[in-house]
């Protein structure tokens, strides 16, 4: 009993040189892959054939809107008539464990998009993935609807991974060339995690009404409702004062957000700033490629 101690301890010290060694490798490694990711956006869209088109700068403001909001309500995918490459990081309330992490893909051919997404909140010793695959198609240009399967992945060291799935639906509708509405419902058929476990995922509902003022303002409003859990509400708007430079405000019950976007080429470069008048900031960096199949 004695000398497994004793080995145990001599060894002790090798083992969080190791562990040292292996933190700082992986922060490396996603501060490269972070800049190979922005250096192939930028090569794709400097290199593309279709780079004097210049898909996002001459994208409409009703098109700039469904594209930044696609990965909340995956119904906006098949309206924005694009294929969509969209990366998110996302740091909360200035914590390093809490950095969110997101990697969407839609393709979009005629009416129909497929979509996939790939997001991690947290960092490596805890935290929870989610893998999305799904479908979106459009009605007349004026209705569209999207289902997704979902397959969540809790993790945390020295504890059984939980693994669940689930699955949401959207839709949206334009109902005047000013007005249109979005929903959508998250785990509306009440799955539980572990697939049989003793806790249901929350299901989530989002109700959004949009109205364009003209082509250069446009105002949003949002419901956000979690079962069980809290209540949520808020206003925004989206303006774009000149062709490369969009605005976007919002003001919540929970939180005050200014966001500030780039459209150039087939880029949408972003950053946003949320304040949640009870905890903190957060922040979130945004890359966005908009190509053609």
């Amino acid at each position: 009993m004695k000398r497994h101690f004793t080995c145990r301890m001599a060894y002790t010290p090798v083992y969080s040189k190791l562990g040292r060694h292996k933190d700082a490798w992986r922060i490396l490694f996603n501060y490269k892959l972070k800049l190979y990711i922005l250096y192939y956006c930028a090569f794709l869209s400097l290199s593309s054939a279709e780079s004097g088109s210049a898909l996002h700068a001459q994208s409409g403001l009703s098109t700039l809107f469904k594209s930044l909001y696609c990965n909340e309500i995956p119904a906006y995918t098949s309206m924005v008539e694009n294929s969509v490459l969209d990366f998110q990081f996302r740091n909360d309330f200035c914590t390093p464990e809490l950095m969110y992490k997101a990697l969407t893909v839609s393709l979009t051919h005629e009416d129909n998009t497929f979509m996939a997404t790939l997001t991690h909140d947290g960092y490596s010793h805890f935290g929870e993935m989610q893998a999305t695959i799904g479908y979106a198609r459009c009605f007349g240009k004026r209705f569209s609807i999207a289902m997704r399967g979902i397959y969540l992945l809790r993790h945390a060291e020295h504890y059984v991974s939980q693994h669940s799935i689930t699955i949401d639906v959207s839709s949206y509708c334009q109902i005047t060339p000013h007005w249109d509405i979005a929903m959508e419902l998250y785990n509306p058929i009440r799955l539980r995690r572990g697939i049989t476990g003793p806790e249901i995922i929350p299901m989530e509902f989002a109700l959004q009404l949009n109205y364009q003022w003209n082509d250069k303002l446009m105002m949003h409003f949002r419901a956000h409702k979690w079962l069980p859990g809290s209540f949520d509400a808020s206003a925004g708007l989206l303006c774009r004062p000149i062709s490369h430079l969009l605005l976007a405000g919002e003001c919540g019950l929970h939180k005050l957000a200014i966001g500030i976007y780039i459209p150039w080429r087939h880029l949408l470069i972003g950053i946003n700033t949320a304040w949640y008048y009870r905890v903190s900031f957060s922040n979130t960096a945004r890359l966005q490629y908009l190509f053609n199949l």
